[in-house]
């Protein structure tokens, strides 16, 4: 079950998607996917080539970023911003719970008024940023 946030606009997260969910997410209006979550972290995860190859079919671009939970660096930040600068919105960035696609956002764009407003608006939507 498909379980999106909005973050801006823009960009909404999710958890993992599945094959099944990406004709909803096409009839949603997303134009671009980013795959932030690295083939194989779970055994059940479909991989990103799938995924991505399905997506262009309904239309919508697939951008695979995957970055390791826990072990976000510097240039993942300048990566997703990069992402998100060339993707075609509506964008919808996923993970295994959301929190890495969020956390990337906050720590690695310039939207809002500032960090800190990202930041308050990450934790309204329940996820728990690590600074």
């Amino acid at each position: 079950m498909l379980d999106i946030k909005t973050l801006t606009s823009s960009l909404s997260v999710s958890p993992q998607i599945d094959k099944m969910d990406l004709k909803k997410i096409a009839d949603m209006g997303f134009k671009t996917i980013i795959s932030n979550r690295p083939d194989g972290e779970a055994e059940e995860q479909p991989l990103n080539g799938e995924l991505g190859m399905l997506s262009e079919r309904l239309g919508m671009a697939f951008i695979e970023q995957p970055v390791l939970a826990g072990a976000i660096c510097d240039e993942d930040y300048v990566l997703f911003s990069q992402a998100l600068e060339t993707a075609t919105p509506p964008v919808l960035a996923f993970c295994r719970t959301g929190t890495r696609c969020t956390t990337l956002w906050v720590n690695g764009t310039e939207d809002m008024n500032s960090r800190e407003e990202r930041l308050n608006h990450a934790v309204a939507l329940g996820f728990v940023i690590k600074a």
